[in-house]
């Protein structure tokens, strides 16, 4: 698989994350030859969207792919890989948590290419701004999926298994976490009749201060500043949520605690 050529790519699964690759790889030099989904109206779809073909029974692939890449579901993951035959590509898949182990007893060249991104089909994603971190079983195999990476975006960097697993948690907590915060606050606001989208400009100035402050820097409101009477008043106020005054009280005493 030499750098610079047209690469033959099999894209294995049709859920947000092979939904946005579809759309990137064909700028880079990738030319998408099969679409494997088991539903297939899924599969047809994709297929559609990238002018090639589609499978709904893995043991049909393409056999003579450059690359392999597997964008499924944890759970689906390991039964795609089991069934699949044995090829001389590149098997990958972007999990950021299943070891690139899972290909170990089936495939001879696996490794993984891990974006770092929130994919949703109906938001357009900066590529250039996405970092990927990549594995490979061997030094082959790691040249080469990285040698992949840097046709997506600049931002590649090799992490191992347990790595990415802790890139994945801290991705849950900044980015997951945040949006449920936001959907709490979201739905109060929404009780009153104000628009959540005022808050943006707040939003986008708290992540803006993180290009140069730590969050622990950064950390600003009445836990830090041990306004009591302020956070009594919001927990009164969200007496009639319950759960969301629990969430409300664990988070004000994480930032006492860090910042006490």
């Amino acid at each position: 698989m030499a750098t610079g050529n047209t690469l033959k790519v099999v894209l294995i699964g049709t859920g947000n994350v092979a939904y946005h690759l579809a759309k990137i790889l064909p700028h880079c030099n990738c030319d998408i030859i099969q679409v494997f989904s088991r539903t297939e109206a899924h599969a047809k779809a994709l297929a559609e969207q990238t002018s090639t073909r589609y499978i709904t029974d893995i043991t049909l692939v393409d056999r003579n792919a450059d690359v392999y890449l597997y964008a499924l579901t944890d759970t689906a993951l390991p039964l795609v890989a089991a069934s699949m035959p044995r090829t001389d590509g590149l098997h990958l898949h972007t999990s950021g948590t299943v070891p690139m182990s899972v290909f170990a007893d089936y495939q001879s060249h696996y490794g993984v290419l891990y974006p770092l991104q929130s994919f949703s089909k109906d938001a357009e994603v900066n590529w250039a701004e996405v970092p990927i971190f990549t594995e490979g079983n061997s030094d082959t195999a790691l040249q080469q999926v990285q040698a992949l990476a840097q046709r997506i975006t600049p931002l590649v960097q090799k992490a191992d298994t347990e790595t990415r697993k802790t890139i994945h948690l801290a991705g849950v907590l900044t980015n997951n976490f945040s949006n449920a915060l936001y959907n709490i606050a979201h739905e109060l606001l929404k009780e009153k009749g104000v628009d959540f989208r005022l808050f943006l400009p707040l939003l986008k100035g708290s992540i803006g201060k993180l290009n140069t402050l730590t969050p622990h820097q950064a950390q600003t409101g009445p836990a830090v500043r041990g306004d009591n009477a302020i956070i009594n008043a919001h927990c009164a106020m969200l007496e009639q949520h319950p759960r969301w005054q629990e969430i409300y009280r664990l988070l004000t005493e994480e930032i006492r605690e860090t910042h006490g």
